[in-house]
């Protein structure tokens, strides 16, 4: 039976939920309802909805569930390899599910997270480039407390589109880069959903310039 939990928390769950239903019997409910509410807070935060994910390589899915809030072109990112980008930002839905996901599928080429050693950056990220070449950036924003899993998807290392990359905070903005040319599938107030919807789609090479 697969649970609706992300499984980095199934066992926090499992063993809040033991402590509480111990709690409750030898002390009774009153003592036992914080223990319950940080159970609902708990399972609120490592709900992990399903997901229908169909191979699409030329497509970029929206990285977490929420909404557009801005589509801007002409703009730079470092990782872009000198390629003029359009940016695409996404506040994350604050009722979850928080987790992110790889819009693309490839190689992981860089992550990025404040304190990293050797980096000054203040928001956490990471690229990724397709076999084809192409990169998609993901920049997330003002995030309070963000977790990423380092063994999800490290440097060098592929991800599937669509893959869970880690878990990040509630309510947050998201960027993606892409190239400047790909055509968009998306505008201001769309609601997108992480792994599912198309934000833009990459020009074949033959037909790209």
């Amino acid at each position: 039976m697969h649970l609706p939990l992300i499984k980095e928390l199934r066992l926090w769950v499992a063993l809040l939920l033991a402590l509480a239903l111990v709690v409750h019997t030898l002390l009774g409910l009153l003592w036992a309802l914080p223990l319950y509410a940080a159970l609902c807070l708990l399972g609120f935060i490592a709900r992990q909805y399903p997901r229908l994910l169909e191979a699409a390589p030329l497509s970029v899915r929206a990285p977490v569930d929420g909404v557009v809030i801005g589509v801007d072109s002409q703009v730079e990112h470092p990782w872009m390899d000198a390629v003029v980008a359009q940016r695409i930002r996404i506040r994350q839905s604050v009722w979850g599910e928080f987790v992110l996901h790889s819009p693309i599928e490839g190689k992981v080429l860089e992550r990025w997270w404040p304190h990293k050693a050797g980096s000054a950056a203040q928001n956490f990220g990471f690229v990724v480039q397709a076999d084809e070449g192409d990169r998609c950036v993901v920049n997330i924003v003002n995030a309070a407390r963000p977790r990423f899993k380092t063994h999800f998807v490290p440097s060098g290392y592929r991800t599937r589109q669509g893959q869970r990359c880690g878990l990040i905070g509630i309510g947050v903005l998201v960027d993606v880069y892409i190239a400047d040319n790909a055509p968009l599938n998306t505008e201001v107030g769309t609601q997108v959903k992480a792994g599912q919807d198309v934000l833009a789609r990459f020009c074949p090479h033959h037909l790209a310039g």
